[in-house]
């Protein structure tokens, strides 16, 4: 009769334990990585805003890495359409603060004389229940001919 008991409150003690563990991965407040903007319109700075198809756009990143998981990065250019980037880089920076230039080629496909912007969306996958999505856009920039 002793060993069932032990069994009954050993299951109860795993039950609980996982269900703590469970709730901790699902309502901590994860804040992967904290992107530090440089004025209070929340976007991300590029050096030219106006660029020719071929050109390269450069847009900087200050961020401050608060964990040691990298992000899965995807990138897209909008007007009122979206335009997919297929080659993005991922990033692979230690804990801390940091800034980044990025440097990305303008696409032929994109419209001309309209107003875009790149979106950047940073997937962090901070456990095996979770992952934390940050969005960021750059400017807006046009293309000319």
């Amino acid at each position: 009769m002793k060993l069932i008991n032990l069994i009954s409150y050993l299951t109860l003690v795993i039950a609980f334990g996982l269900l703590f563990v469970f709730a901790y991965w699902k309502f901590y407040s994860y804040q992967p990585i904290k992107i530090n903007f440089a004025d209070s319109r929340k976007v991300l700075l590029i050096e030219k805003k106006t660029l020719r198809i071929g050109d390269e756009l450069v847009y900087y990143v200050n961020y401050t890495k608060n964990i040691n998981v990298n992000p899965t990065i995807s990138k897209f250019y909008v007007d009122s359409l979206i335009y997919p980037v297929t080659n993005s880089p991922g990033l692979n920076h230690p804990i801390g603060k940091g800034r980044d230039r990025i440097v990305m080629e303008i696409p032929k496909g994109l419209p001309l004389n309209e107003k875009l912007k790149l979106v950047i969306n940073y997937n962090y996958r901070v456990n095996p229940i979770r992952t934390i999505d940050i969005q960021v856009e750059t400017e807006e920039f046009t293309l000319i001919k």
